[in-house]
């Protein structure tokens, strides 16, 4: 009579597994897939800065955020069965982003947004 009781628990906990294996690996797409788009606006940002749409206390101000977010991602990601080709591309990121923190030149703007183009490209196959 006891192994009636346990037969029916095996299945349900082989599903659980299953599903909770599926459900991770669809927590760190979603990660990443943030962290790109992050990165892009971030990118976008600086853009904007260097072709003179924008303030720099706005893209400063903008630059944090994404800097934080980003922050977020990569303790994520950390924890997580990610790869290392996306755990740099967000490092590489918030370094960018960690350099731009104490003021930004437009001639910097640039180059920080083609570097940070480059680490979204990183993330766009997975």
């Amino acid at each position: 009579m006891n192994t009636l009781r346990t037969r029916p628990l095996a299945p349900l906990l082989a599903l659980s597994l299953v599903f909770g294996v599926g459900c991770r690996a669809q927590s760190v797409d979603q990660t990443v897939g943030q962290a790109r788009s992050d990165i892009v606006a971030s990118a976008f940002a600086l853009e904007r800065y260097a072709d003179g749409a924008s303030t720099r206390t706005f893209t400063q101000a903008s630059i944090q955020q994404y800097a934080a977010a980003l922050r977020a991602s990569a303790a994520t990601l950390r924890g997580s069965a990610a790869g290392t080709k996306e755990a740099a591309a967000v490092a590489d990121a918030r370094s960018v982003l960690a350099a731009l923190s104490a003021g930004i030149t437009k001639d910097a703007a640039r180059s920080a947004a083609s570097r940070l183009r480059a680490d979204a490209a990183k993330l766009s196959g997975t």
